[in-house]
Protein backbone atom coordinates (compact mmCIF):
# COMPACT_ATOMS: atom_id res chain seq x y z
CA UNK A 1 0.00 0.00 0.00
CA UNK A 2 2.45 2.43 0.72
CA UNK A 3 4.06 1.60 -2.14
CA UNK A 4 1.19 2.72 -4.77
CA UNK A 5 0.71 6.06 -2.00
CA UNK A 6 4.29 6.67 -3.24
CA UNK A 7 3.80 6.23 -6.81
CA UNK A 8 0.32 8.30 -6.85
CA UNK A 9 2.51 11.23 -5.07
CA UNK A 10 5.11 10.94 -7.77
CA UNK A 11 2.14 11.08 -10.13
CA UNK A 12 0.65 14.36 -8.80
CA UNK A 13 3.72 16.09 -8.36
CA UNK A 14 4.84 15.10 -11.99
CA UNK A 15 1.58 16.73 -13.48
CA UNK A 16 1.80 19.54 -11.45
CA UNK A 17 5.25 20.19 -12.75
CA UNK A 18 3.82 19.96 -16.31
CA UNK A 19 1.05 22.12 -15.56
CA UNK A 20 3.33 24.61 -14.44
CA UNK A 21 5.62 24.32 -17.50
CA UNK A 22 3.19 25.19 -19.72
CA UNK A 23 1.91 27.96 -18.22
CA UNK A 24 5.51 29.42 -18.17
CA UNK A 25 5.49 28.25 -21.61
CA UNK A 26 2.04 30.38 -22.38
CA UNK A 27 3.17 33.30 -20.47
CA UNK A 28 6.43 33.52 -22.44
CA UNK A 29 4.55 33.53 -26.04
CA UNK A 30 2.08 36.27 -24.78
CA UNK A 31 5.13 38.05 -23.64
CA UNK A 32 7.04 37.74 -26.40
CA UNK A 33 4.31 38.79 -28.80
CA UNK A 34 3.26 41.50 -26.40
CA UNK A 35 6.95 43.18 -26.31
CA UNK A 36 7.26 42.89 -30.29
CA UNK A 37 4.46 44.96 -30.14
CA UNK A 38 6.68 47.82 -28.29
CA UNK A 39 4.88 47.20 -25.02
CA UNK A 40 6.46 48.12 -21.42
CA UNK A 41 6.26 45.69 -18.45
CA UNK A 42 4.08 47.31 -16.63
CA UNK A 43 1.64 47.48 -19.56
CA UNK A 44 2.09 43.83 -20.36
CA UNK A 45 1.44 42.92 -16.60
CA UNK A 46 -1.73 44.84 -16.87
CA UNK A 47 -2.99 43.38 -19.71
CA UNK A 48 -1.69 39.35 -18.47
CA UNK A 49 -3.62 40.48 -15.12
CA UNK A 50 0.07 39.50 -13.51
CA UNK A 51 2.25 41.07 -11.05
CA UNK A 52 4.96 43.04 -12.20
CA UNK A 53 7.28 41.16 -9.68
CA UNK A 54 6.45 37.67 -10.94
CA UNK A 55 6.68 38.08 -14.58
CA UNK A 56 9.63 40.25 -14.64
CA UNK A 57 12.60 37.04 -15.04
CA UNK A 58 10.40 36.21 -17.93
CA UNK A 59 10.52 39.33 -19.46
CA UNK A 60 13.81 40.46 -19.14
CA UNK A 61 14.80 36.81 -20.65
CA UNK A 62 12.44 37.07 -23.76
CA UNK A 63 13.75 40.75 -24.46
CA UNK A 64 17.41 39.10 -24.14
CA UNK A 65 16.58 36.77 -26.67
CA UNK A 66 14.22 38.10 -29.45
CA UNK A 67 13.09 35.55 -31.91
CA UNK A 68 13.93 32.51 -29.62
CA UNK A 69 11.14 30.27 -29.00
CA UNK A 70 9.34 29.85 -26.09
CA UNK A 71 10.62 26.47 -25.43
CA UNK A 72 14.30 27.96 -25.33
CA UNK A 73 13.60 31.08 -23.36
CA UNK A 74 12.62 28.50 -20.25
CA UNK A 75 15.59 26.83 -20.86
CA UNK A 76 17.82 29.25 -20.49
CA UNK A 77 15.53 30.47 -16.88
CA UNK A 78 16.34 26.72 -15.88
CA UNK A 79 20.09 26.99 -16.26
CA UNK A 80 22.13 28.40 -14.01
CA UNK A 81 24.28 30.95 -14.99
CA UNK A 82 27.74 29.63 -15.94
CA UNK A 83 30.78 31.41 -13.57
Amino acid sequence: MNYEMELAHEKWKARKEGREEGRKLFLIGMIAVKVKKGMSLSVIADHLEEEEAEIRPLYDQVCSMPGASPEDILKALQTPPSE
